[in-house]
């Protein structure tokens, strides 16, 4: 077994490593061996090993396509590959690999990932050699092409449905969007490419039908979009339909998670909502579209009054999200709790503060619901009811005469006038909420149909539960806001809407940006945040009366809108002006709206306004507290029917749905990750096709430890020639580095640091500047810069700031919420004078007080800690190529403030409107996707929370119920609590103040991320809380373990005779012949792997007293532990330092003896089963050896070694 050796104790020759791909010692590392098999190691490890030459015949040159395998290459098959008649398919991608690229495409991160850690790029080469040459191609054999249009499917690719443009010569094919209800909709993004290709044929063509077929993209996932391959189009002959939907694919967001509930789940049969919509008949699009979210762009390409209409409603939506913002501002004047109060009525209900980034999510339901009035009114004036067949949308009469108010006024006023739409959406709004009905149907007032068609997913069934709960706690906080709204303006005695606030409407807080494609949310679980919440080290899920969301980021990239309101119309924002509907301004109780339903079929006024339009009597302003009136009509927000048991209210409906939906929410957030394997060491959860999928966490250590070893590699190609050296110099100097805690500047510009920091810089960007540096070309001389070598330099900078995301939440702990990333800064803002997150506690990184999730929210301090061998790297990026980005981007004329402030930052803005310079929730999210694609189940930020709140209560229990200590003796003599008394008193200031917690708290949080990363192998406890958590079986394990090593080092050296005057040719002989592993006359083994062994299972301890190892003997991997703790002694031996702890490994060397590890593994298990007999002889003989043999002589002692 060849070797891995060491120059030195932290760095070694990659040219020695071990070949993760081995090939007869005759054979050279650029060529394919003719003489014997060769085998690939993968990352999981297993082995792949190919014996044959060829598999397939030589292609003839009379047939267009390749001749089929014959046999298939099981290295091929190990990286995610296949091969057909078209080529070299990756069945990760449904792509197909040109022989070309083919080496190319080998480096992607979804195939290195299926090979061993660090696989050298010589045995790369090898590999793909022996593709090639096995399939009888060259790397410049092209791709063939079919003769004509497919009739068969191409095994490997999947066919998207899609449209193509109708101009002659033009070959431009774009994906239908499904989900979509109109023919326009679907077809959007080919009607833009003929808008803006052919102009002058335009109104023809989209006036016209455009054909439709399944195609094959085959080479766009593979080569780059500037290749033209890229833009190949196979289409299928015409009427060809797959045999299976999973063939398909169709433009529309898909997760591997379900996100779909069964029809038969009971809260839907107890609701009736599946009933109801099968005793309709019609497409989930149909009845969607009604509420549906139109961007201003699918508004722009309607026509005529439908056009009008829908930019009206997008207006409308603006001004319902000034309103919410509108009533935070006024209760923010006021006293704030006590308005809560007073519609929370006491209860678990939450009417939280909202953060700007969450207007959006909490305008959408009620958004909807006024969308469905008001096209649902449209189609009625129009005559465009059959689409909707036996639906109708039930409404009291008041309802219907605001709604037409406002129908009529978008329809009738070319521009119209904020002011007036505002004073008509309130009267709206106040009728949706003041409703009286004694008839409780399944659909009894419009909020119903609101939830129930919100609930539909796109293939006809329904969204989870969790789905619904969240959108009644919107409602409810929407109910609130309007309730309030209405208390406000009786007690002023206005008969109009008038705001509190005109810049929250005028300013727009939130930019519109549509509809979001489904799942709608991610099922998330949300802890109470009462009292206590914030004693405990891991978040406790616990069922409250009310689960709803507040405060977090909906996820969603806004991607059109204006920043602010139209007001061209003269007098936009004037609330006095006379409208000819302030004559029936509604704002309370009428008799229209008190279980009264409009029924089409009556005579109505043309107009439909009543005739008798009752307004409130005038009042003085301030003749009636608000918080009285809020009394008076408390029983509209009433969750109870037994307060007011003669009728019901919309209110009540929500908190029916609730109450139906709830149980099964709880229910899919136990499925979503908290079923674990009898070992403990996985969890079980169902993906979207209902099929149980596993997560090792090991898995994931091995994940965390991959993106770790891969972000050192990126940095070193990223180091211009010249400074290759660079990151070493920085591993030597960075244990000296110090923080000065109080000192709003980056650790690495502090003073005291930058002098040993800014020599390294110097030198990179020197390096970097020089036009004759050979491997990125970036300057072409002193004054002129290759903006195209610069930005592929650049392309390094987010590959490495999102390998470096990706391993901090992977090891951080608990992760912070996805929408917590984008607010983390290295050094302190001084235009906000936000303070930096990011410091140096001892000779931990941690990283904490990250933004609050609610405005009036407190509970803030937290900090996560990095691993030992990821914290160089951070701080190297942020000190040496940050500065170096700015530097580059500064020549290419851009300027981005937040790369000097912000961690997580974009290398060039992106489009969106909301936070386009630095990453967002669904930045976070799709890194994390793209990271651990090697796992059965995708991971987001929220469910990577879920699933180390899993691991800590398995693992670590002890962690759930650490608390604040008591107050000391101190504290209450001075007459305070302990909390009062370091923030006021003798404060430690080993800890900054901007993080807002104490020493203690802080050492407790660093526990928790100290934990996780013991349990990867990436470093260990601290003594103090390695005692406090000694119950843990995890830890116990670690004890022993440390134990054996210790036993090793004294073993190695008496049993081998380890001299050091020819100590490296032993050690090669012993780790070639492995006398400790040796099967010899039955016996496996030596007395050194006994005496190992012993120390692993049973630490200092001896057996239970007649206790007996099982029948099948102990674990590999017990065994295979103490067989790496050998190999680690005898390595100390040639290297003279100690592997005794991760916290003082580099990553290379870590994952090196994780493969030892994974070796040993392979080997044992072909031992046990060969040899059963001698297996459980070896556990027998561990079992008796509980102590070492006594001295052979009886000693006379005489004290000595001490002075006197």
């Amino acid at each position: 077994m060849t070797r891995k050796r060491r120059h030195d104790a932290y760095h070694r020759d990659t040219a020695s490593k071990r070949a993760h791909l081995e090939a007869p010692a005759n054979s050279s590392p650029d060529s394919d061996s003719e003489d014997g098999p060769l085998e690939i190691w993968l990352s999981n490890g297993q082995s792949a090993v190919c014996c044959e030459r060829s598999h397939t015949p030589v292609h003839s040159e009379s047939s267009a396509l390749f001749s089929p395998s014959t046999t298939i290459c099981p290295l091929l098959a190990g990286v995610g590959m296949s091969f057909g008649q078209y080529g070299f398919v990756c069945d990760i991608t449904s792509s197909l690999v040109p022989a070309a690229h083919l080496s190319v495409h080998m480096k992607h991160l979804h195939h290195r990932q299926k090979l061993r850690n660090r696989t050298p790029s010589a045995i790369k080469s090898v590999l793909v050699t022996h593709l090639l040459n096995s399939h009888h191609l060259t790397s410049t054999t092209p791709c063939p092409s079919p003769p004509s249009d497919l009739s068969e499917p191409i095994q490997g690719l999947q066919p998207e449905w899609s449209s193509h443009c109708p101009h002659p010569g033009c070959h431009r094919w774009y994906a239908v969007i499904a989900g979509r209800s109109s023919t326009k909709g679907q077809h959007a993004q080919t009607r833009s490419h003929i808008t803006e290709a052919h102009p002058e044929n335009a109104n023809t063509y989209l006036a016209g039908v455009f054909q439709a077929r399944w195609i094959y993209r085959p080479f766009r996932k593979t080569v780059d979009s500037e290749n033209p391959l890229s833009s190949v189009v196979w289409p299928f002959i015409n009427n060809y339909a797959p045999v299976s939907s999973a063939q398909a694919t169709v433009a529309v967001r898909s997760s591997r998670m379900q996100h779909t509930v069964s029809v038969r789940s009971q809260y839907l049969t107890d609701l009736g909502w599946q009933k109801f919509i099968a005793g309709l008949g019609l497409q989930p699009g149909i009845l969607r579209g009604l509420t549906r979210l139109r961007t201003k762009k699918e508004a722009l390409s309607l026509e005529g009054i439908e056009k009008q209409l829908e930019l009206g409603l997008i207006i409308i939506r603006k001004l319902y999200r000034s309103y919410i913002v509108d009533i935070q501002t006024y209760l923010s004047s006021k006293n704030d709790a006590q308005f809560r109060q007073a519609v929370t009525m006491n209860t678990k209900a939450h009417f939280r503060s909202l953060s700007r980034v969450s207007y959006y999510t909490y305008s959408r339901p009620l958004s909807r619901c006024v969308c469905m009035l008001i096209r649902w009114t449209h189609a009625e004036h129009t005559g465009a009811l059959a689409p909707f067949g036996a639906l109708y949308i039930r409404r009291s009469l008041a309802q219907e005469y605001a709604t037409n108010m406002l129908y009529h006024y978008l329809i009738e006023t070319k521009v119209p006038r904020p002011a007036a739409l505002l004073q008509l959406l309130h009267q709206l709004l106040v009728t949706l909420v003041k409703q009286k009905f004694t008839n409780l149907e399944t659909m009894a007032c419009p909020t119903d149909y609101t939830l129930c068609i919100g609930s539909l997913a796109d293939n006809g069934g329904f969204l989870l539960a969790s789905t619904t709960v969240r959108m009644c706690a919107v409602l409810q906080h929407n109910f609130y806001t309007i309730i309030i709204h209405s208390a406000r303006l009786e007690d002023t005695g206005y008969q109009r809407f008038i705001p509190f606030h005109l810049d929250n409407f005028t300013l727009d807080p939130v930019p519109d940006a549509g509809e979001a494609p489904q799942p709608m949310e991610e099922p998330v679980t949300v802890p109470d945040e009462g009292e206590g919440a914030d004693d405990s080290m891991v978040a406790q899920f616990l069922e409250v009366e009310e689960e709803f969301v507040d405060g977090h980021d909906d996820g969603i990239d806004a991607e059109e809108g204006e920043s602010m309101l139209p007001h061209e119309a003269e007098g936009g924002w004037d609330f006095e002006k006379e409208e000819p509907f302030h004559s029936y301004y509604l704002n309370g109780d009428t008799a229209e709206n008190l279980d009264k339903y409009y029924d089409p079929r009556s005579s109505l006024p043309a107009q439909r306004c009543p005739s008798n339009f009752v307004a409130h009597v005038d009042r003085n302003p301030g003749s009636l507290s608000v918080l009285s009136i809020l009394a008076e009509n408390s029983h509209y927000i009433q969750p109870l029917l037994t307060t007011h048991p003669s009728y019901a209210t919309p209110y009540n409906q929500i908190k029916t749905v609730w109450f139906h939906s709830r149980p099964t929410s709880l229910k899919e957030k136990r499925d979503y990750s908290f079923f674990f394997t009898e070992d403990g060491t996985a969890i079980t959860m169902r993906d979207g096709d209902d099929i149980s999928r596993s997560i090792l966490f090991s898995d994931i250590g091995v994940l965390a430890k991959t993106t770790i070893a891969n972000i050192s590699d990126q940095i070193v190609q990223c180091l211009p020639h010249g400074c290759k050296d660079l990151l070493r110099q920085f591993h030597s100097i960075s244990s000296h580095l110090v923080d000065d805690l109080t000192s709003p500047d980056a650790i690495f510009l502090q003073p005291s640091n930058r002098i040993l920091i800014q020599p390294l810089l110097d030198a990179m960007l020197k390096n970097l500047s020089d036009p004759k540096e050979p491997n990125h070309h970036i300057m072409l001389s002193p004054s002129v810069i290759s903006e195209e070598a610069a930005r592929k330099w650049l392309a390094f900078d987010k590959r490495i700031l999102g390998q470096i995301l990706v391993a901090f939440l992977l090891t951080c702990g608990i992760p912070p919420p996805h929408w917590q990333v984008r607010t983390f800064q290295f050094q302190s803002d001084r235009k906000t004078g936000i303070p930096r997150n990011l410091y140096l506690l001892g000779s931990e990184l941690v990283i904490g007080h990250p933004a609050v999730r609610q405005l009036n929210q407190v509970l803030q301090e937290w900090l996560w800690a990095f691993p030992r061998s990821l914290a160089p790297l951070v701080l190297f990026y942020l000190a040496i190529i940050r500065p170096s980005v700015v530097h580059i981007t500064g020549l290419l004329y851009y300027v981005n403030d937040d790369h000097k402030t912000h961690v997580f930052t974009h290398t060039f803005p992106t489009t969106r409107l909301e936070f386009p310079r630095v990453w967002n929730g669904s930045d976070v999210n799709n890194l994390l996707q793209i990271h651990t694609s090697s796992l059965p189940v995708l991971l987001s930020c929220g469910f990577l929370r879920n699933v180390i709140s899993a691991l800590y209560n398995q693992l670590f229990p002890a962690l759930s119920h650490v608390g604040p200590s008591d107050d000391s003796m101190v504290d209450r003599q001075a007459q305070h609590t302990r909390i009062t008394g370091n923030i006021h008193y003798g404060r430690s200031d080993h800890v900054p103040f901007s993080f807002g917690m104490t020493l203690e708290q802080a050492r407790k949080c660093m526990a928790s991320s100290q934990a996780l990363h013991a349990f990867y192998g990436l470093g260990s406890l601290d003594h103090q809380w390695a005692e406090r958590l000694q119950n843990s079986v995890f830890l116990a394990d670690l004890r022993n373990e440390s134990l054996a090593l210790k036993e090793a080092r004294v073993l190695v050296r008496e049993t081998y005779d380890l001299h050091h005057c020819r100590l490296p040719h032993q050690i090669a002989g012993l780790l070639e012949t492995a006398p400790y592993l040796t099967l010899k006359d039955g016996v496996i083994g030596d007395e050194v792997l006994r005496r190992v062994m012993h120390a692993v299972l049973f630490g200092d301890s001896r057996p239970n007293i007649l206790d007996r190892p099982s029948g099948g003997g102990y674990l590999i991997a017990d065994v295979s532990t103490a067989v790496v703790q050998i190999v680690k002694a005898v390595e100390e031996v040639e290297c003279g330092v100690q592997f005794h702890s991760p916290r003082h490994m580099d990553i290379s060397t870590i994952i090196h003896f994780d493969e030892v590890a994974i070796q040993a593994q392979r080997h044992l298990a072909a031992l046990k089963d060969d040899f059963p007999t001698s297996w459980v002889k070896l556990c027998t003989d561990v079992h008796r050896l509980y102590q070492k043999p006594g001295l052979a002589r009886e000693m006379s002692w005489v004290i000595r070694g001490v002075p006197g």
